[in-house]
């Protein structure tokens, strides 16, 4: 017979320790980040997936993904944080069925209870999705941003360029009400209208 090594084997003090040094760290340093964090659900998230996304600010999740606090199918309850966060998302009667029956939880009922704040989408709008970051900040957004609207339409206002000719395939340039250019990036950077408004000479 196998030996089991597993965060459910040994003694109960010794799975005390790994559950409290271990993964129960996770939720202590999700709160710790001081910039909102997004939990992108684009498939199963199962028992602490669940959990670890309910640590997040917010969640958006694709049609084809769903949820499960589903802990109770091995006897045991949430212990990676979800007794208190998904409570606290959703209240304490709809927490416990959830967490009593281990269900799963489609994308259009985690939208209506109030799990996600976005779901099934397919057209993503942003307006100035970067404003205020750093580099390092602006380049983990357009990261994620890439991961999110992949295989969906996104509409953005933006005013640094380099974030919008690294998002976009076609780009609009709007001058003093009116689109001045609606191109692919390479044509819309070679485009003499455009390349006037930016160094300040349009309307002359």
């Amino acid at each position: 017979m196998l030996k089991k090594n597993t965060s459910f084997s040994g003694p109960v003090e010794e799975v005390e320790k790994k559950y409290r040094y271990g993964i129960q760290q996770i939720p202590l340093y999700m709160e710790k980040i001081e910039i909102p964090t997004i939990a992108a659900i684009n498939g199963p998230a199962v028992g602490a997936g669940f959990d670890l996304a309910c640590m997040c600010d917010f969640r958006i999740m694709s049609n084809n993904a769903f949820l499960a606090e589903s802990f109770i199918d091995l006897g045991i309850i949430p212990g990676d944080g979800g007794a208190f966060f998904l409570q606290r998302l959703i209240g304490y009667q709809k927490a416990a069925e959830l967490t009593l029956t281990g269900r799963k939880v489609s994308a259009s009922e985690a939208l209506e209870i109030g799990i996600t704040i976005a779901g099934g989408a397919e057209t993503i709008l942003l307006d100035e999705p970067t404003a205020g970051m750093s580099k390092s900040e602006t380049e983990r957004a357009v990261n994620l941003i890439h991961k999110i609207s992949n295989d969906r339409t996104l509409l953005i206002v933006e005013h640094d360029m380099g974030v919008v000719f690294d998002l976009s395939d076609t780009i609009s340039v709007l001058v003093y009400g009116q689109i001045i250019c609606s191109d692919k990036p390479e044509n819309v950077k070679n485009n003499s209208e455009v390349r006037k408004a930016y160094l300040g000479n349009y309307g002359d």
